[in-house]
């Protein structure tokens, strides 16, 4: 990373730092109101992003994500 910062400039280095503290912040935030919105419409507790997943999507989403989190 420092060599990347060296590359690009300080500038541009920090905004994509701060870019990426935004985003990471929408996309916890997108998954806790999910959640919430998703708990009463559903049978059983979502505890995992592979529950989420089902819920969202059915099938099809529990196994993508179930597959993503296996590979990460």
């Amino acid at each position: 990373m420092p060599f990347g910062f060296h590359i690009c400039g300080f500038q541009l280095a920090l905004f994509m730092i701060v870019l990426n503290g935004v985003l990471s912040f929408l996309a916890s935030h997108m998954m806790i109101e999910s959640r919430r919105r998703f708990a009463s419409t559903v049978d059983f507790e979502i505890r995992t992003y592979s529950d989420l997943g089902y819920a969202s999507f059915g099938m099809i989403g529990y196994i993508a994500i179930a597959s993503l989190v296996f590979l990460n």
